[in-house]
């Protein structure tokens, strides 16, 4: 379930990118006034969309709109020129870049649709691994499993490090494909759901002994009843 709400989180906002650079292509004088206030408001609807760029490729220049989160991540530039880079050699209307340099918990990447090849120039969407993941998926559900998310083999999104024998032994891998990038994601239990299920058992240890015991009770006197019909038709 996890797994198809990521998927079509990422579709719709791909979609919704593509739209953008179509309506930008079909004015005669890109107009960056109104592409400002639809940025912005991309930016504060999507999960996990920190900014949106107009990239111009031939001037290797970038103009954002973005939030707080996305700060760090402009300001080191060099960072992103390889995310940019891939971007701009790409023929797809639809071009999902590897994750850039994973740090914390989390790292970032870029969704990009061209507005016009010919002069090299795209809207570009930037992403956090930790606001994506934790925009589509609940609080409730990360309280209870752990998330480790790799892109094409680079390291995404992981909500911690450690890897305990909960990860040994109970860890599970699933695989998507979004935008002809392979997605893999490994969930495992968190010692908070492991109690929980051990506190769980334990009722439904106690509810079956007593269900057990009451159906021996309903036996025993099932044969008592039978032993004393015996008897009475023996006589």
């Amino acid at each position: 379930y996890k797994r198809q709400s990521l998927q079509r989180s990422m579709r719709s906002q791909a979609y919704s990118l593509r739209r953008m650079a179509e309506r930008l292509a079909r004015s005669p004088d890109t107009d960056l006034t109104h592409w400002r206030d639809d940025a912005r408001w991309y930016v504060d609807d999507h999960p996990g969309m920190i900014a949106i760029g107009f990239y111009n490729a031939g001037r290797d220049s970038v103009e954002w709109i973005n939030t707080e989160e996305a700060a760090p991540i402009l300001v080191g530039r060099d960072k992103l020129r390889t995310l940019l880079r891939e971007v701009s050699l790409s023929n797809d209307e639809l071009i999902l870049s590897h994750p850039g340099e994973f740090q914390g918990n989390s790292s970032h990447f870029i969704l990009a649709s061209p507005v016009n090849k010919q002069t090299g120039t795209f809207v570009v969407a930037l992403f956090q691994g930790s606001a994506l993941l934790t925009g589509v998926i609940s609080p409730e559900y990360l309280q209870h499993f752990h998330l480790d998310v790799s892109v094409d083999g680079s390291h995404l999104y992981q909500s911690t490090d450690q890897r305990t024998l909960f990860h040994r032994y109970w860890a599970v891998n699933q695989s998507l494909d979004i935008m002809g990038k392979p997605w893999q994601l490994t969930v495992w239990p968190t010692r908070y759901y492991y109690t929980d299920i051990r506190a769980n058992l334990q009722d439904m240890v106690l509810v079956a002994g007593l269900i057990i015991a009451t159906l021996l009770m309903y036996a025993s006197q099932l044969l008592e009843r039978t032993a004393l019909s015996a008897r009475r038709l023996a006589e």
